[in-house]
């Protein structure tokens, strides 16, 4: 999961792809380093969009590539544009 605020550009969803790819890659390295966390990374991992801008661009690619998508205004309330839960 990574937190875009403080601005956001059109390689979001670019971005959520390469990371999700590397995660599914590398998922030994993810589980050694979280093992303290009592932690399992697996190929069916979720990645998490969360951002303080969202256009209707990146709200319906959300939707459309089942997405979590989290709007979070001003780092204390949030809105799940696209909820985790449904996935």
């Amino acid at each position: 999961m990574e937190n875009k605020i403080a601005g956001r550009d059109k390689t979001v969803i670019t971005q959520y792809a390469k990371y999700k790819a590397w995660a599914k890659h590398h998922l030994d390295e993810l589980n050694e380093k979280y093992k303290d966390k009592n932690l399992k990374a697996t190929k069916n991992l979720k990645v998490v969009i969360i951002t303080d801008k969202i256009d209707e661009s990146l709200e319906i690619t959300c939707k459309d590539e089942n997405i979590p998508l989290i709007y979070i205004d001003g780092g204390v309330i949030f809105e799940e544009i696209v909820p985790y839960s449904n996935f």
